[in-house]
């Protein structure tokens, strides 16, 4: 096999992939690759608005409403990124749909002990203590 010496050392570490960039920019390599850098991951954001938001599963009578509505999809996928940023901190990427079994749908009940309401959840063991260390943590703004 014929290996260009310019991708040598490339080509022996195998757990990588690799992609070119074609432009016809008067740019140079380095401002080039950080331009595409920073929107590499926004097909990604796209297939998770559609797929766990249904962002394009609606249309509203008028584009205002229209609007509005793609505007709360936004607001509530950046309220999860915000979440899974700052409160689970896990280096695994959290799809939308393993938050939602893991932390939002809990069974629980509320009750009332001693005068006071409390909330009872429906979540034993580890997983428990889990759920209980996310909310003792720490978290900053920005």
């Amino acid at each position: 096999m014929l290996i260009d010496p310019l991708f040598e050392e490339l080509y022996k570490t195998s757990q990588y992939r690799y992609s070119v960039i074609v432009t016809n920019t008067k740019y140079t390599p380095e401002v080039v690759w950080k331009m595409y850098r920073e929107r590499a991951n926004c097909e990604n954001i796209i297939k998770e608005l559609k797929e766990e938001f249904g962002v394009d599963s609606f249309c509203m009578k008028s584009f205002a409403g229209t609007e509005a509505a793609l505007n709360l999809a936004i607001l509530a996928y950046n309220l999860i990124s915000f979440f899974k940023d700052n409160v689970l901190r896990t280096e695994k990427t959290q799809m939308m749909k393993a938050i939602r079994y893991k932390i939002l749908n809990i069974g629980s009940e509320l009750i009332r002990m001693a005068g006071k309401k409390i909330l009872r959840l429906a979540i034993k063991g580890s997983r428990r203590k889990w759920f209980i260390a996310l909310w003792n943590t720490d978290f900053a703004f920005g």
